[in-house]
């Protein structure tokens, strides 16, 4: 595929515009293909300007107070929703107003190699998500972390739950497109990465959870720098949309809580091209030249960061069963530094969606 200037990016400003049509992506190793979970209840392919009865972008402090989460960080283009920290700490978050108590969530995203101080995130989060709300119920689930990792090469998942914390990481290439995926049910847990289980978990969270989106700077942790997120598309499907993990069903929620945070119309203060700096920054609602054939993960046609349909795996770990994908998973049970906000009880932990 021809190289893509990343100057087609905009401020993913956030508009009302129609409900996008649910397709069931084939061809790149989902869970939702593998396990057949159908067509989606629900689904954002960033195709267009985000819809602000969809969507709760952060306008708020950063997590724990750190920097600022501020819709300008959104942008869009080539399909994709980008999210982008700067170095000092002015980052970008938003959470899906489509919330389930049980169900299934699945996202495909690409990373840059960046600042080990920011924490890409996705993750499922007590009703909106949302800049510092805190979570009554203790629970969450990180179905996708990266912590201190500038090479991305670390996926890890997180569940927490009023019975501790449970978690497992793998060895995966993320400057190349993976999917991430986790079902809830009453009975249990299950994470999938790019269509195969990598974490299970006889405990669940019990409310109303909804997807958040997030890069999230943790100063002093890691390296800094900058950072970016890129994801490609965002589907929700209720139990009964089709098979199942053999964890069993539960019935699912619709609510709606408040929001987690203000929408936005962000002015679109642009980054440098991703993930190499350029010499300008026009913060001009698109970033000044294209990235070129950065096999670093510039937007063109090297397989390691370009776009195309075949992108390196990356795959760098190994399993006794799938030589792909090697992980290994535990728990600590023990309790977050600060339960409305996400932190877990060791440095660097999960982030949460305060």
């Amino acid at each position: 595929m021809a190289a893509l200037a990343v100057s087609s990016l905009t401020a993913a400003q956030g508009q009302v515009r129609s409900g996008e049509a649910c397709t069931s992506p084939t061809g790149q190793s989902t869970a939702a293909e593998a396990l057949g979970w159908g067509t989606p209840a629900w689904c954002a392919e960033f195709n267009g300007a985000l819809n602000s009865a969809d969507w709760v972008v952060y306008d708020s402090p950063g997590h724990a107070g750190n920097g600022r989460r501020s819709p300008g960080q959104l942008l869009q283009g080539n399909g994709a929703l980008y999210l982008y920290g700067r170095a000092d700490g002015t980052t970008a978050g938003l959470a899906s107003r489509h919330s389930q108590t049980y169900g299934r969530w699945e996202t495909r995203i690409r990373l840059y190699q960046g600042a080990g101080s920011y924490h890409p995130v996705a993750l499922l989060w007590p009703q909106e998500g949302g800049g510092n709300v805190k979570s009554a119920t203790g629970e969450e689930i990180d179905f996708l972390e990266v912590i201190n990792d500038p090479g991305r090469q670390r996926p890890n998942f997180f569940l927490h739950t009023p019975q501790g914390q449970e978690q497992a990481n793998a060895a995966v290439d993320m400057t190349a497109w993976h999917t991430y995926a986790v079902e809830n049910t009453a009975n249990g847990v299950v994470g999938y990465l790019d269509g195969k289980e990598w974490f299970r978990s006889a405990n669940a969270t019990h409310s109303p959870m909804s997807a958040c989106l997030q890069l999230d700077w943790f100063p002093g942790q890691g390296d800094s720098g900058d950072a970016w997120m890129e994801v490609d598309w965002l589907h929700i499907y209720s139990l009964n949309s089709g098979g199942g993990s053999g964890n069993g069903s539960g019935g699912s929620g619709n609510g709606s809580g408040g929001s987690g945070g203000g929408t936005g119309n962000g002015s679109g203060s642009t980054p440098n091209t991703p993930p190499n700096n350029a010499p300008a920054d026009n913060r001009n609602g698109a970033p000044n030249g294209g990235p070129g054939d950065n096999p670093n993960g510039g937007l063109g046609n090297d397989p390691n960061g370009g776009f195309n349909d075949a992108p390196n795996s990356g795959f760098d770990g190994s399993s006794n069963d799938d030589p792909g994908i090697g992980f290994s998973g535990g728990s600590d049970n023990g309790s977050d530094i600060d339960p409305g906000n996400g932190f877990d009880d060791f440095t660097g932990g999960s982030s949460g969606a305060g």
